[in-house]
């Protein structure tokens, strides 16, 4: 009963009706609750070595991938705001022999330029030639004008079909 004299005052001299009353006390309560929580919770540490975890992994991700086409455009140009230095002279590099593997029937010039032997003339030609005839064998890049049996099998290992 007390509760409900109680209600009937706090109307009264607020000037609400039962529903406007009903929000007031849900507004009310959900303060309270949030206010306790902030005030007995609030010094709980945080475990941050899932996060330095996180890092870590996504770090050693981008070593693996620093040596891969990531950051390049559609012409396979580096972008040098993402390659770092020592990675832009390894591709650049005549020494160093390619190592991936490359789809003769879609891969842009620029890609075709990173086999052995091949330079902008022959990649253009290859991708005139593939044009016209996709390749169905990794043979068939000898029918372009420029590719000989020599260089063939110093590609070979990298090129698909």
């Amino acid at each position: 009963m007390r509760f409900e004299n109680l209600k009937n005052k706090i109307k009264s001299s607020l000037g609400i009706a039962d529903a406007e009353f009903f929000v007031v006390l849900i507004i009310a309560l959900g303060l309270l609750i949030g206010v306790s929580y902030k005030l007995f919770f609030s010094d709980i540490q945080y475990n941050l070595e899932s996060r330095d975890e996180v890092f870590n992994t996504l770090d050693s991700l981008a070593e693996v991938n620093k040596n891969t086409f990531v950051g390049s455009n559609i012409e396979d140009e580096a972008n040098p705001k993402l390659v770092t230095t020592d990675s832009k002279t390894k591709y650049k590099s005549k020494k160093d022999e390619f190592k991936g593997k490359i789809n003769i029937n879609t891969a842009n010039k620029k890609q075709l330029q990173k086999l052995y032997r091949i330079g902008e003339k022959t990649a253009e030609k290859i991708i005139e030639y593939r044009t016209k005839t996709p390749f169905k064998k990794k043979e068939d890049i000898m029918k372009v004008r420029g590719i000989g049996k020599q260089t063939y099998e110093k590609i070979k290992d990298n090129i698909e079909i």
